[in-house]
């Protein structure tokens, strides 16, 4: 798991907090909510994977803001999400119940006894997302701090 550290003038944070405490959080979690918001829509509109059931990109992400903190993540309603995120290796798939495994293939339907899967490549979506709107949401931040600053 991943973190980023959104920071700016911590001092000039400080000061206004000590003066009014109540505008400086309420300021701080509306900050977080478009922070987790912009991430959340970034990830779902510069994905690589291919959608097939639409499933990771309807139900896929939660986001939430608790006190200072606020979070994207993967959801467990799709519970694939972490192997498109993370990718998988190379392995064996084997019937749980049936001796033989049916699927589509290029010449119709096929029988095997048994499959060698290359693996998945990850899209690390989400890293990506907070890697490119990280810079916005701290300029953002700055900005609303300093206009919080001025008014004091």
């Amino acid at each position: 798991m991943a973190a980023y550290n959104i920071t700016t003038d911590f001092a000039g944070l400080v000061a206004a907090f000590e003066a009014a405490p109540d505008r400086v959080e309420s300021f701080v979690r509306e900050q977080l909510k478009m922070a987790v918001r912009d991430i959340k829509e970034y990830a779902h509109d510069h994905h690589a994977y291919t959608s097939r059931s639409g499933a990771l990109e309807r139900e896929g992400l939660l986001t939430m803001v608790d006190g200072n903190k606020g979070f994207v993540s993967l959801s467990p309603a799709v519970p694939y999400g972490v192997y498109v995120h993370e990718g998988t290796k190379a392995h064996t798939i084997v019937p749980r119940e049936k001796k033989v495994l049916r699927f589509v293939g290029r010449g119709g339907i096929v029988f095997a006894p048994r499959v060698r899967h290359p693996g998945t490549d990850k899209d690390q979506f989400l890293y990506n997302a907070a890697d490119v709107q990280t810079p916005h949401i701290q300029v953002r931040f700055a900005a609303g701090l300093g206009q919080i600053l001025e008014a004091l």
